[in-house]
């Protein structure tokens, strides 16, 4: 079954609330000793939607960062604000908008409804290269107007707050961009993903070093993915030789069948090799198969796809369907999940033959996945310390058992 995160609209916080009754959330709510409140509204923005507030919300961008910092709140209120062109456009400096400590703001999840349409983006970066840029997103929908459109992608970013936020219909959720330093220490605290190809992107753009870093974040999200695209691709996606370490995930939600969770996967393209790896992370997972759509879920793909080893190291604790995979088959992958407690899933009644040994097949078997019998009748009750299960190959289960003893039924549970 199909269920979905309901979000209840979060009030404003007092200040701000305050501030909406006394001065109508216009610039001048606060002193200059305090962040101010840019409204889009104020400079312009269509909240029916009929509009394109692209060039509103950058003057409230621009107006922010020539009022000094700390550069203040760009507050969407309850409605909906169709973005069709580049945020920021960059109208009066020509160069990179330094958009440190900047925090965008809603009024709360489907109240405030930000849409991007065809020719719409929205990048946040900074000139800074500290480590630490502050800022925030908070209480809105986001939705794309199309599955080839990406919702937000950040450059460099890093120390940025994410919460109460809904992305919708994109191809790429968010698009978290290493240009020329590292993605690094940002907080995802109920962010929900919905029919996204991939929900969040961990995308190295450059050779230098420094940009593989994809470290010490914090990603509790949630997924919903139904395969009403073409393709449903993962949940979270390393690209251009990545490396996310020392990170948390926590994904819940469901999935359709055909999405990889982790895609970690190694590749050669243009002649260059790129071997991604996760390592000294933190995995916390519960999802459900959705019974749409076809092809084998993987948990993580580390598979070697001609540019080294994809590598994935942690813990974790983890629960899924029957239609998941621990990892993509193939050589030359390494996984090495410790300390695991993985829910086993019931693969169903299992009646013994006549011979000696029984084949199971089912596509959530994978090689040396820790399977057990529950005997079903007293003929499998009798049998149960006589049993011996291997697993060595995927999607197959090898029962092995004294012969002549047709008829026992057993439920067969694995752990991948």
């Amino acid at each position: 079954m199909i269920t979905h995160r309901i979000s209840i609209p979060v009030a404003l916080p007092a200040a701000l609330l305050l501030a909406a009754l006394l001065f109508g959330l216009s610039n001048s709510a606060y002193s200059t000793s305090s962040p101010q409140v840019y409204n889009v509204v104020d400079y312009g923005a269509d909240p029916i939607g009929g509009n394109d507030s692209s060039g509103a919300v950058d003057k409230a961008i621009f107006a922010a960062i020539s009022g000094g910092k700390p550069l203040g709140i760009i507050y969407f209120p309850t409605g909906t604000f169709k973005i069709s062109g580049a945020i920021p456009a960059y109208p009066l400096t020509g160069t990179t908008v330094d958009m440190y400590g900047l925090t965008f703001m809603g009024s709360g999840v489907n109240a405030t409804v930000i849409s991007v349409a065809s020719g719409g983006s929205i990048t946040l970066t900074s000139s800074i290269t500290s480590p630490y840029h502050g800022g925030s997103l908070k209480d809105f929908t986001l939705s794309c107007a199309s599955n080839t459109l990406t919702g937000i992608t950040t450059q460099d970013a890093a120390g940025i707050k994410w919460s109460n936020i809904a992305i919708k219909n994109c191809g790429t959720g968010v698009d978290m961009q290493n240009v020329s330093a590292w993605t690094e220490r940002n907080d995802f605290d109920d962010v929900t993903f919905d029919q996204c190809g991939v929900a969040i992107h961990l995308d190295r753009k450059s050779t230098a070093s420094n940009t593989s870093s994809f470290g010490y974040n914090n990603f509790r999200i949630w997924v919903n993915t139904y395969a009403t695209h073409s393709y449903p691709e993962a949940i979270f996606l390393l690209s251009g030789g990545g490396i996310a370490y020392s990170s948390t995930y926590s994904v819940q939600g469901n999935i359709a069948y055909g999405t990889t969770l982790f895609d970690v996967h190694s590749y050669n393209t243009g002649g260059t090799n790129f071997a991604q790896s996760m390592y000294n992370d933190t995995f916390f997972v519960k999802v459900e198969d959705n019974a749409v759509g076809s092809g084998t879920s993987y948990v993580f793909n580390a598979l070697n796809g001609g540019g080294g080893t994809g590598e994935v190291h942690g813990v974790g604790q983890f629960t899924w369907g029957g239609q998941t995979q621990w990892s993509a088959p193939g050589s030359g992958s390494a996984l090495a999940i410790t300390n695991t407690l993985v829910t086993p899933t019931d693969l169903g009644a299992v009646t013994i033959g006549g011979g000696g040994s029984d084949t199971i097949s089912n596509p959530f078997i994978t090689p040396n996945s820790r399977c057990f019998v529950q005997p079903n009748n007293s003929s499998g009750a009798s049998l149960m310390t006589q049993v011996w299960i291997s697993s060595t190959n995927w999607s197959q289960a090898v029962l092995t058992h004294p012969a002549l003893h047709s008829g026992a039924s057993y439920e067969l549970w694995c752990h991948p």
